[in-house]
């Protein structure tokens, strides 16, 4: 197993407090740069600012994705390490597995997929993007067209609330019937 296989393995179990850490120290460097650029703000203040905002971005990300991860385990069940892989990289692509529990745990995940999509989750998020994205293009007429930058993000966010639940749905049912069709 190469290194990169091995902290991969290792961050699937790491604890909330490490995951925390891993994601909220870079937003919060990020944010900390960005208040000291943007603003007539002291160092002090920007390095503060960006710690409380890595601590809060980093406890809820950690909370979050430790929530995904117990969800795709139970998804996934008792499989062995290389069949869990396996279903894995079915629910999302490729070649129908043969094996029925592979299949099975497959179609778990998907499902699992389509439920963080949930409705009213996806109408939240959709309201929020439309949001940034109006901002954005307002900030752009107003203030600069370096504002349209920032209208690629939640433009590509809510083409994939349009496309994701489709393509888990497809899918899902090739899975079920079992058929051996290549997706993307």
């Amino acid at each position: 197993m190469g290194n990169d296989q091995r902290m991969r393995a290792y961050l699937s179990k790491a604890p909330r407090w490490i995951m925390a850490v891993i994601i909220g120290l870079p937003f919060g460097i990020m944010m900390g740069i960005y208040t000291k650029i943007d603003g007539p703000m002291s160092s002090a203040g920007a390095v503060l600012e960006g710690l409380v905002a890595g601590v809060f971005f980093g406890v809820a990300m950690a909370f979050s994705i430790d929530k995904r991860r117990r969800a795709m385990r139970a998804a996934v069940g008792d499989l062995p390490t290389g069949e869990a892989k396996a279903a894995r990289r079915a629910a999302d692509r490729g070649p129908i597995p043969t094996d029925p529990e592979i299949r099975a745990a497959a179609v778990r995940i998907a499902t699992q997929q389509l439920d963080l999509l949930r409705p009213v989750l996806r109408r939240r998020f959709i309201v929020a993007m439309v949001l940034l994205l109006t901002f954005s293009v307002v900030g752009a007429v107003i203030e600069s067209p370096w504002y349209l930058l920032y209208a690629l993000v939640p433009a590509l966010l809510l083409t994939s609330q349009w496309y994701l639940p489709r393509r888990i749905r497809r899918r899902i049912r090739l899975l079920s019937e079992g058929t051996n069709v290549f997706t993307e």
